[in-house]
């Protein structure tokens, strides 16, 4: 459980100790973003395998920073900062008697066709990597790749950095002021 003792009021002062950790995401992804930047668009096949590889880390880093930035505003209402998961958050929080704007407005573009719902259904495809343990024909057969459904949609990893920094952003200003 992710309840914490909230103790007095001077607790809830906004805490810095997250900050750093969603920075170094952030940063991590601009970095991949600006690799992905880097492959020649007018040369696409030969740099199919290195975009797909920084989009695939890009991912990974964007998913982290939003679990790290939940963890920071869980910190902030003073709730255990294990708390990384928006609906955990939001029923510990609700628990507490406090609504997030952060948090709800996470929950939202989580639910449909939201921004962070697109990002996380990415992430989980590319997570789960399955291989038939069914044995083929023995006979010789010419190499065939199987791809993905969305293997050709091209995710919007530029988008969702743009959109998650804004989201980082403004939030913390709204937590400086509460």
């Amino acid at each position: 459980m992710c309840v914490t003792d909230c103790g007095d009021e001077s607790e809830h002062a906004m805490s810095y100790r997250y900050n750093a950790r969603v920075g170094q995401k952030l940063s991590y992804a601009r970095f991949f973003q600006a690799q992905i930047e880097t492959l020649e668009p007018e040369r696409p096949n030969a740099d199919v395998t290195q975009r797909a590889a920084f989009q695939d880390a890009m991912i990974f880093e964007l998913v982290n920073t939003l679990r790290a930035f939940l963890s920071e505003v869980a910190d902030n209402y003073g709730i255990d900062p294990a708390c990384s998961d928006a609906k955990t958050l939001a029923s510990e929080l609700a628990l507490q008697g406090i609504v997030s704007p952060e948090v709800e407005e996470i929950l939202l573009s989580l639910s449909g066709d939201g921004w962070i719902s697109a990002l996380m259904a990415r992430y989980s495809e590319n997570c789960s990597g399955t291989v038939s343990a069914q044995p083929k024909e023995s006979s010789i057969q010419p190499l065939h790749f199987v791809q993905n459904s969305q293997a050709h949609r091209q995710p919007d990893t530029g988008g969702w950095l743009s959109q998650l920094t804004e989201l980082i952003d403004r939030h913390r200003e709204g937590l400086v002021e509460w």
